[in-house]
């Protein structure tokens, strides 16, 4: 059986330092501080690669807004990190968009100006 990658092209998988270039100012803006703690350990590299998924459970989702292709228009160039499954790529948020993912999945730009997060249920907010 042959393992297709799961994009096409390849991205480039994110760098700690690029994790923690989007991760970190992402904790502190969209998480409730009660719960900030648990997120930053889940995000250490170290803590043995948590599923984004878990960590989305913790964002307040109160900061989200439903969105139009158009809203993002702005900020399509703006490049970040994309998280899936265990999984983190660097990429420009057109792209990351772009993708057609059945799985929950965040992509959070670097300073975490903005967040796009697609959830279980399928509906994507937009964290500004």
């Amino acid at each position: 059986m042959s393992h297709h990658p799961r994009f096409d092209p390849m991205p480039e998988r994110a760098s700690d330092a690029a994790l923690d270039m989007a991760l970190r100012p992402f904790v502190d803006k969209f998480i409730d501080e009660d719960k900030r703690t648990r997120a930053r350990a889940a995000f250490t590299p170290k803590a043995g690669r948590l599923e984004w998924r878990e960590i989305l459970k913790l964002v307040n989702t109160r900061r989200g807004q439903t969105f139009a292709e158009a809203d993002l228009a702005p900020w399509l160039g703006v490049r970040g990190v994309f998280l899936v499954d265990k999984d983190a790529y660097t990429v420009d948020a057109k792209t990351a968009t772009g993708y057609y993912v059945t799985d929950p999945w965040v992509f959070v730009s670097y300073g975490a100006t903005f967040a796009v997060i697609r959830d279980e249920g399928k509906h994507s907010l937009l964290y500004t």
